[in-house]
Parts: structure tokens; C-alpha cells; sequence
């Protein structure tokens, strides 16, 4: 029952995920995100069984998890020999990219690649556009200086619940790929649940003024017309 319940945890990781700061912490916005990720990490470990005990011993799965076992071995290792090791652990002030967030994001790769299947593709599409649409949303709002938070933010530029512009950016990016995905799928028919994301998450990307994460959309949407 527990297993069958994790694509639920995955979704709502999904969508929270990005959206989720919280502006009267020390760090507004790394933190609560390192935070999910931890938490959703250990409430997906449960079907990481399914991964290394229930499936067949093939010699592709022997391989992929020397693999897994070496990266967490050598990410074990680069903390016991750190000079920092809080800094390894943790990672540095605004970062949080230390070992805590790398295994997190591991297990969640790990769980969701037993848990997301052809049949709900679409749904964990759906919620990252949602997610997106939302980010866009703050976003715009903050480059015509409508922002309801206090933050400094002269250039007036889209920052939205990331914190940061090239990191708002790439995201943007990301689920503009996969918005533009779903639009190849349907064959380029007039879907205003489509299009209309699709121009609201374009336009905020725009706004970012950010060369990464037009060069992010430009190479997805290149692959994915030419593949």
C-alpha cells in the first residue's frame, strides 16, 4: 500500500517543489527547497526496493548499481576528507549542494524512474507546467514592479519563488521544453491549455533576459524537431 502511494508524494514534490520559500528564514529559498527534497527522498525510499531487491538479477542491473554504490561511495569519501565537513554535508550558505541534497535527489531519480510510466507521463508533465505557469506568473508580476514581497530587486528583473534569475531561467527553460512536447504530440493542434502556458512561460522566460535559458529552450526544441 505504502509503494502504492508514492507516485502521489512524487506529485506533490513535483509542483511544491519550485514554488515553495519561505522570506522570514535566513536563507529564503535554498533551504526550503533542500528541506522537501530531504523529506520527500526519505518517504520515496520505501520503493527503492524494488529497485535493488525485487528486480531480477540481470547483468545491466548489476552494472547500474555498481554505479549507484560507487557515486555514493566517492560522495561518502569526498566528506570524510573534507577540510569542511559541514560544508560537505550540507553544502555552502544558498547552495545546499552538499551530500544530504545529492543522496535526496538520488533516491527521488531512483524512485521515479519505477514510479512514472508511460500511462502517467502526462500527469508529472501537467504539474511541472502548472508549477511553471505559477513561477511565470510571480515572475511578471515582479518585472512590472508588482511585487508583494519586500525584496531588493532593482532591476525589477524575474526572480519569482527561486530566488534568482539565470536559476529561474533554466527552469522556465525545462518546462518549456516539455510544454512544447506535449504541443508536438498533439500534432500542433489549438489547445489553449497548452498555447496558453506555453506563451505565458515564453514571455516570462524572455523577460529573465537570460542567454542560458534561451539556449536550454532553443537546444530541447531542437531535439525535439529534428529527433
Amino acid at each position: 500500500m505504502l509503494f502504492r502511494s508514492n507516485p502521489t508524494i512524487l506529485w506533490v514534490a513535483i509542483f511544491i517543489t519550485p514554488l515553495f520559500f519561505l522570506p522570514n528564514t535566513f536563507d529564503h529559498f535554498n533551504a526550503p527547497k533542500s528541506w522537501i527534497l530531504l523529506v520527500t527522498a526519505v518517504l520515496l525510499l520505501p520503493s527503492l526496493k524494488k529497485v535493488f531487491f525485487i528486480s531480477e538479477i540481470k547483468r545491466t542491473n548489476l552494472i547500474f548499481k555498481i554505479v549507484i554504490f560507487a557515486y555514493i561511495f566517492s560522495l561518502t569519501l569526498s566528506v570524510l576528507t573534507s577540510d569542511n565537513k559541514n560544508v560537505s554535508l550540507f553544502g555552502e550558505y544558498g547552495r545546499n549542494t552538499g551530500l544530504i541534497s545529492y543522496l535526496s535527489l538520488l533516491v527521488i531519480f531512483l524512485a521515479a524512474s519505477k514510479l512514472i510510466y508511460i500511462n502517467n507521463i502526462k500527469r508529472f508533465f501537467r504539474l511541472a507546467i502548472l508549477s511553471g505557469l505559477l513561477i511565470s506568473f510571480y515572475g511578471i508580476l515582479q518585472s512590472f514592479g508588482l511585487e508583494f514581497i519586500n525584496w531588493e530587486n532593482p532591476k525589477k528583473l524575474p526572480n519569482s519563488s527561486l530566488g534568482n534569475t539565470n536559476f529561474t531561467a533554466a527552469l522556465l527553460a525545462l518546462i518549456l521544453i516539455l510544454n512544447f512536447g506535449l504541443c508536438a504530440y498533439s500534432k500542433f493542434k489549438i489547445d489553449f491549455k497548452i498555447i496558453t502556458p506555453l506563451i505565458l512561460i515564453l514571455f516570462c522566460l524572455i523577460l529573465t533576459r537570460t542567454l542560458q535559458g534561451y539556449l536550454i529552450f532553443l537546444f530541447g526544441v531542437s531535439v525535439i524537431i529534428f529527433f
